[in-house]
């Protein structure tokens, strides 16, 4: 999976490959701008994605812990 940078990136190296020639800097520059600000919400959705995904693993830890000691508790203190 890219990151909104790097598909930035690689979309700005494709318009100087394929119109460099024909382009100036300064219409590359407002073609990768235009890009960027579509890639703002992918770059959200990603963050909150990444967020959710974290929280889950850390409640999933949780868990584990909870069972380990639940685990400790019925085999060793009896």
């Amino acid at each position: 999976m890219k990151t909104s940078l790097q598909e930035l990136i690689e979309y700005e190296k494709q318009l100087i490959d394929s119109n460099g020639d024909v382009l100036s800097a300064y219409a590359i520059l407002q073609f990768v701008m235009k890009k960027a600000k579509s890639l703002i919400e992918k770059e959200k959705q990603d963050l909150i994605d990444a967020y959710f995904e974290g929280q889950k693993e850390c409640s999933n830890e949780f868990a584990m812990e909870s069972d380990a000691r639940l685990y400790y508790k019925q085999t060793f203190e009896q």
